[in-house]
């Protein structure tokens, strides 16, 4: 288990010589010692761990300040305390006491709880006052009074010139608004006409029910949509639905129609009928031949479209049309 300490540092109050020069690089000593003044060590009562009485050696950065972990001597099986001796001319040994309480331990604080002080620590206290006093903002966790606005300056009261308190009745009762309106409102409160003519909650919803809901589009019993180009997609049209019908002389020429899916192009050049049955038009597989019925007449005689037949055609030929009672008979002798 870590040993408990609490740190001891003089921040916000660095070191200054009896003559006021600042004091960087100085090395401060701490040793634990017991009431007679003799080195120490002790054990901690909370946790039984022992607490050696090595010397521990702090040192003063470039601003003057230093920190350091010390075990609290409150902690102890018996009681102890710290020799302190700063390392530079002028300051005296001393001795203090950690106590354990939550929070770091101010050097003034650890100062003033060791041995009488004489005129070396008291010049050294006074100039670390002094350099606090100097200081822009020596306790930045408190809010300036300046930046509170003038709210800060004023009592708690009912008339101008006061704050309400936080349980004034004033912050929860009922009250009608007074004086005159603005903005889309006319006249004055507490009942304010409107400036231009609103519409009544009946005209809302007659608007709305006559909106086609977005559910309904491209759905069954709904309505059909459109695509990019303002037309019904395909998927939401019948299986045939003839829109066109082209005319081409050539293969080509049909392949190249801007043809939709039941579309006809009759080719003159076959005097044949082609479906469109599938997109895209520009594939030959999608269009497929419309063919006239295998059991009807294909030719009559031998001839083939507006057919005119003649005796001949049909093996009549020496046949006349005379009747039988005008023809003549020869009638020989038997």
């Amino acid at each position: 288990m870590a040993l408990v300490t609490r740190t001891l540092t003089n921040a916000g109050a660095p070191l200054y010589s009896p003559d006021g020069d600042l004091l960087v690089g100085v090395k401060i000593h701490f040793q634990l010692m017991d009431t007679g003044g003799r080195p120490s060590d002790a054990w901690d009562a909370t946790t039984n761990e022992r607490v050696g009485g090595d010397v521990i050696v702090a040192t003063t950065d470039t601003a003057g300040v230093f920190s350091v972990d010390l075990w609290p001597n409150t902690r102890g099986n018996r009681a102890t305390k710290y020799k302190c001796r700063v390392q530079f001319d002028g300051f005296r040994e001393f001795s203090g006491i950690v106590e354990d309480v939550p929070g770091d331990l101010q050097w003034v604080d650890f100062m003033l709880g060791g041995a009488v002080m004489v005129a070396q620590d008291m010049s050294a206290i006074a100039a670390a006052i002094a350099s606090h006093v100097a200081s822009a903002d020596p306790h930045t966790q408190y809010a300036k009074e300046a930046d509170l606005g003038t709210a800060a300056l004023l009592n708690v009261g009912t008339t101008t010139g006061t704050v309400a308190a936080g349980d004034d009745a004033r912050l929860s009762d009922s009250r009608a608004p007074t004086g005159a309106a603005g903005g889309v409102l006319s006249g004055n409160f507490p009942n304010p006409g409107f400036v231009v003519d609103m519409a009544t909650q009946a005209e809302l919803d007659a608007v709305a029910g006559a909106k086609i809901s977005s559910t309904e589009k491209g759905a069954a019993n709904g309505v059909a949509s459109l695509d990019a180009g303002g037309k019904v997609p395909e998927s939401q049209l019948p299986a045939v639905v003839i829109s066109d019908v082209f005319s081409v002389a050539s293969q080509a020429a049909m392949l190249a129609l801007t043809a939709e899916r039941g579309d006809i192009a009759v080719r003159t050049d076959l005097n044949k009928t082609f479906a469109l049955s599938a997109v895209p038009a520009s594939t030959l597989g999608n269009w497929v031949e419309l063919r006239s019925p295998t059991d009807v007449v294909q030719s009559v005689a031998g001839k083939t479209g507006a057919v005119t037949l003649v005796k001949a055609d049909v093996g009549l030929g020496s046949v006349d049309n005379t009747p039988d009672a005008s023809k003549e008979f020869d009638c020989g002798v038997f």
